[in-house]
C-alpha cells in the first residue's frame, strides 16, 4: 500500500477517534478477512448441494455510524459439485476499522430447501459445513418461508459490494413469484422485486404506482443486460 495514503489512513481514524471518543476506536486497525472455503450438504442424505447461493455480510457495530449494527460489505458465491463455495478475501477500509463486535453472517438460498439451524455454529470463522434440508411444508408455508425470514440478506452501507446478492434476491422473487396466489402475496411479490432492484439502485423510490413498476423493471432489466 502507498505509505502516504497508509500515513493519511492513520491520521483519518486518530481524527476520527477525538470527535467520536476513545470507545469508537475499540475495533482497532483495518482487517483483513482471508479467503475461506467451506461445504453445504443435505442433513438426510449428507451429501453435498449444488448450486446453492450463498451471500456473506460483514457487521460490525459503532464506527462513524454511531452505535447501530450495521453492514458494511458484502461477497456471494455458489456451491460447486462437491457442495463448496468460497468466500473472497477482504480488507477492511480505515472507516470499518472503527467498528466493534464484528461478525460475518451467511445467508443461503436452494429451491425447496432451507437451512437446518440446528446443525450449524454462529461463528463463521469457526464453521466449515453447513446443512440445509428439504422444505417440507405447504406451497403457502413456503411462501411465507421465503418472504419473511428468508427475504435474504441487507447490507445498507456496502456500496456497490451490495450487488453481488442480486442473484440470491433474484432467486427468492422468481420462487416466490411461482407461489403467489392471493392479492397481499402478489403484493408481497412486488416488495421483493423491489428489493432486487434497490441492490443495483434506489432512484425508483421517487415515484409512486405505475411509474414506480417501470422503474424499477428498467433498472433490473439493464443491469442484466450489462452482465452484471
Amino acid at each position: 500500500m502507498n505509505k502516504r495514503i497508509l500515513k493519511n489512513g492513520f491520521r483519518l481514524i486518530f481524527i476520527a477517534c477525538l470527535s467520536l471518543g476513545l470507545s469508537a476506536c475499540a475495533g482497532g486497525l483495518p482487517k483483513y478477512w482471508p479467503e475461506k472455503t467451506s461445504r453445504v450438504y443435505d442433513v438426510s442424505t449428507n451429501q453435498p448441494i449444488q448450486d446453492v447461493l450463498v451471500v456473506a455480510t460483514w457487521h460490525g457495530t459503532g464506527g462513524l455510524e454511531g452505535a447501530r449494527n450495521d453492514c458494511y460489505h458484502l461477497e456471494s458465491a455458489r456451491t460447486n459439485e462437491k457442495g463448496e463455495f468460497t468466500i473472497s478475501e477482504y480488507s477492511e477500509g480505515f472507516s470499518d476499522a472503527l467498528k466493534t463486535q464484528k461478525y460475518i453472517h451467511l445467508s443461503f438460498y436452494k429451491l425447496n430447501y432451507k437451512l437446518n439451524e440446528n446443525l450449524i455454529s454462529n461463528s463463521y470463522i469457526q464453521n466449515d459445513n453447513y446443512y440445509l434440508e428439504k422444505f417440507t411444508g405447504s406451497p403457502k408455508e413456503r411462501f411465507a418461508y421465503i418472504t419473511g425470514r428468508g427475504r435474504g440478506p441487507s447490507c445498507s452501507s456496502g456500496g456497490d459490494s451490495k450487488r453481488k446478492s442480486f442473484d440470491f434476491h433474484k432467486a427468492v422473487y422468481e420462487e416466490a413469484k411461482s407461489l403467489a396466489k392471493t392479492i397481499k402475496e402478489k403484493e408481497d411479490v412486488q416488495w421483493l422485486k423491489e428489493r432486487m432492484a434497490s441492490q443495483i439502485d434506489t432512484s425508483y423510490r421517487k415515484f409512486t404506482g405505475d411509474e414506480k413498476e417501470r422503474k424499477v423493471d428498467k433498472i433490473i432489466k439493464e443491469y442484466e443486460l450489462r452482465g452484471k
